[in-house]
């Protein structure tokens, strides 16, 4: 395991770290001393780059208990010292091989009464058939006590984990996140943009459980063939949402959820069970089942994304798909600037609705002239 001294810049949304080591990682042990030395030292908030690979969850899976600094956790680094890196987020994976979840972020030191400003940031990494109580692919915090952290959840996959338990009336199959914000301005804390859900399961949520006092922004992200499958609840959602400021949905695909045909299952619940102004605002979404009636209800349309192959687990969309250039640009977290693939945003005249970016520039479909039909 190598490591530096590095002033930690996150580089997106205004996310900012002090100053703190930077692991380089390339094997499983690495990773375990990786984490365990970050959380050793609480004077500074550390960045972790993991080197291209499948990487096979320990027993219990990877954990880090921080308290008032934050942690940086990226992939796809693909030489020796981890200064070049690629931004495929399919090339770095964590496999819980259906027995753990593969990484938890716990904040259970003593409660700051006076926070500091940092962040914890996850991006360009694979979650892959994780299996935990609460959460079965990545959970960061929860409530005892829950962090008062930035958290960027950014350019991931998630795929085939699941949620065993529903506990204290929450569960999320691939994420479950739990933030307050260094504040209680209301201003978004909590960020989850760019990623892919597909093919993960929970009792409820089955792709995700967000929380947060503060806004939630979730944008650009691909969700698909999830399921919850508790048929005690009367409403089940692929996201659930707790926030007492709302949540944006942006530019999000939700379609082919619930593969099991349940009723009471939907993509996402637009109202709010706190208060009635708090339901959600939804802005160039494609959803295809929401419960309940949004604050906002923007350029939403529920139509077949028109995925490459689905049964095959490519959900790049066609060129001529009815998600191309039809985003809005501006969501309250920001757009990232580059998809999924590493491909450039904004290729077109706008955003593509999605976690993948279309090549207007592409020409042929064949991939006989070398470049990506996608």
């Amino acid at each position: 395991m190598k490591f530096r001294i590095a002033l930690l810049l996150s580089g997106l949304c205004g996310y900012s770290l002090a100053f703190g080591s930077t692991f380089c990682v390339t094997s499983v042990d690495e990773l375990t001393s990786a984490l365990a030395a970050a959380q050793q030292d609480q004077t500074a908030s550390h960045e972790i780059r993991i080197h291209t690979g499948h990487y096979m969850t320990p027993a219990g899976g990877w954990r880090i208990d921080i308290d008032v600094r934050g942690i940086t956790i990226v992939g796809g680094y693909d030489n020796p010292d981890c200064t070049s890196q690629s931004s495929d987020a399919s090339l770095t994976v964590l496999d819980g091989h259906q027995s753990a979840r593969p990484l938890t972020i716990d904040t259970s030191f003593a409660f700051q009464q006076t926070p500091v400003a940092r962040d914890i940031v996850i991006r360009g990494l694979t979650f892959a058939n994780g299996s935990g109580d609460r959460a079965g692919g990545l959970k960061v915090s929860d409530a005892g006590p829950i962090t008062t952290a930035n958290v960027l959840i950014e350019r991931n996959i998630f795929r085939d984990n699941a949620a065993t338990v529903y506990a204290q009336d929450n569960s999320g199959g691939a994420l479950l996140v739990a933030t307050d914000g260094p504040d209680f301005s209301g201003s978004v804390f909590l960020t989850v943009r760019g990623n892919l859900f597909s093919g993960n399961r929970a009792p409820d949520g089955a792709a995700a459980l967000l929380f947060s006092n503060n806004s939630i922004d979730v944008s650009n992200n691909t969700v698909t063939a999830n399921q919850s499958f508790d048929t005690s609840l009367s409403v089940r959602s692929t996201f659930t949402i707790f926030t007492l400021s709302g949540i944006n949905y942006s530019n999000n695909i939700f379609w082919a959820n619930n593969p099991d045909s349940l009723a009471d299952t939907f993509d996402l619940r637009a109202d709010s069970t706190v208060r009635s102004n708090l339901a959600a605002d939804l802005f160039n979404n494609d959803l295809q089942a929401v419960h309940g009636t949004p604050r906002t209800d923007q350029d939403n349309r529920a139509v077949d994304p028109g995925f490459i192959d689905s049964t095959q687990g490519d959900f790049h969309v066609a060129k001529t798909s009815m998600m191309v250039d039809v985003g809005i640009d501006d969501p309250e977290g920001g757009v990232a600037p580059i998809d999924l693939d590493g491909t450039t945003r904004v290729l077109g005249a706008h955003v593509d609705i999605g976690a993948y970016e279309s090549n207007p520039d592409t020409v042929f479909q064949d991939g006989f002239d070398g470049a990506s039909p996608f």
